[in-house]
């Protein structure tokens, strides 16, 4: 009877974790992390990832909106120059055969180095793959892209307020490429490995002739590596704002850059 008691207690107990919410912080780049807040103060916010202890602290400035484990919602940053949509009255020429990518969005679990510039580094990656991979497209650099956008007052995470018909008529393209890239560490793995070295002596003299002396050194060299698990979503627009293609896809490697491959194996199937 005890052991069912204590069976019974302790699935109860993985049910509650496992719907245990957690606070979302989405980030003015299109970053999202997922954890919980511990304090907010006039300049900062400070958080823990989901699963970890050690807190973090960002900038107030850098946080777009934080959707709290509670159902509330603050938007920190406000979005101005109406919204960046165009007036009933902008006309804008639309090249049919051009497409423009988004910067991507990007979900860690982690700070990594470089993290603000995460979105705007996969966007490009899009970009110089899509060049190989759609040969018979047009595509608008993301340089000019984010021009656009920005001169607009919209950033990544304000790209949300708008349909996909209305960016391609701001950006004057017939299509338009978004995506997002989920990239979670999952720990870390040690390996060791060992190099063998050999040195022939031929000139050891021993009464009655000569012999070779071997000498043989053993290198151990131990690598600590962080795995990832990577996850990419790929989506294409037309200027109507239908999509016309939507997969997603696990990437089969555990590197940091998984996300390079997973890319280039969703932009090979696009049919376009």
């Amino acid at each position: 009877m005890k052991s069912l008691l204590v069976f019974l207690f302790s699935g109860m107990l993985l049910m509650v974790q496992g719907q245990e919410k957690y606070d979302e912080i989405l980030l003015t780049n299109g970053v999202e992390y997922i954890g919980k807040v511990t304090e907010i103060n006039e300049k900062e916010v400070k958080f823990s990832h989901k699963g970890e202890s050690l807190v973090y602290t960002i900038a107030k400035s850098q946080i777009f909106r934080i959707a709290f484990a509670s159902g509330r919602t603050e938007i920190f940053t406000s979005v101005d120059n109406n919204n960046g949509k165009p007036s009933g009255d902008e006309k804008v020429q639309i090249d049919k055969d051009m497409i423009a990518i988004l910067p991507f969005r990007f979900v860690s679990n982690k700070l990594y180095p470089g993290w603000e510039e995460m979105a705007y580094k996969i966007q490009e990656e899009a970009y110089v793959q899509s060049l190989v991979n759609l040969p018979r497209y047009k595509f608008q650099p993301p340089a000019t892209t984010n021009a656009i956008l920005l001169k607009k007052g919209i950033n990544p995470q304000q790209l949300r307020a708008y349909t996909m018909d209305e960016i391609a008529n701001l950006l004057g393209v017939g299509f338009v490429m978004t995506g997002e890239v989920n990239m979670r560490s999952t720990g870390y793995t040690q390996a060791g490995s060992q190099s063998v070295y050999q040195n022939n002596n031929n000139n050891y003299n021993k009464p009655g002739g000569t012999s070779s002396q071997t000498n043989t050194t053993v290198v151990t060299n131990n690598k600590v590596t962080e795995s990832f698990a990577t996850s990419v979503i790929l989506k294409i627009y037309n200027d109507k704002g239908s999509a016309i293609f939507t997969r997603s896809r696990e990437s089969v490697w555990n590197i940091p850059d998984a996300y390079k491959a997973t890319l280039n194996y969703l932009l090979k199937r696009t049919g376009l």
